[in-house]
């Protein structure tokens, strides 16, 4: 189960149910923060594991004329990504 569907059942639970006390909607409302960190977190390392990634930021364009292979200048990921990875994950957009 992922954290976004925990999330969804303990909010479905906690408004449909009509026996909680206060103590009992705290924990709950505990829960649900905590999941949503971890939502977070998730979208934060995907962004920082784009960046991290050797590939990323290496040019990619090979020009092979059959004796040498040889690199022409090309933009790298990170520069055509232009931190759009980042900015969604900050704003909790992750795509």
């Amino acid at each position: 189960m992922t954290a976004a569907r925990a999330i969804y059942f303990l909010e479905r639970f906690k408004r449909e149910e009509k026996l909680l006390g206060p103590n009992e909607q705290l924990a709950l409302d505990f829960s649900i923060s905590a999941l949503c960190l971890i939502e977070e977190r998730d979208r934060l390392r995907e962004a920082l594991e784009f960046y991290a990634d050797e590939l990323t930021w290496a040019d990619t364009n090979p020009k092979n004329d059959g004796r040498i292979t040889v690199l022409v200048p090309s933009p790298s990921f990170a520069e055509i990504d232009r931190g759009e990875r980042a900015r969604a994950a900050l704003e909790g957009d992750a795509s």
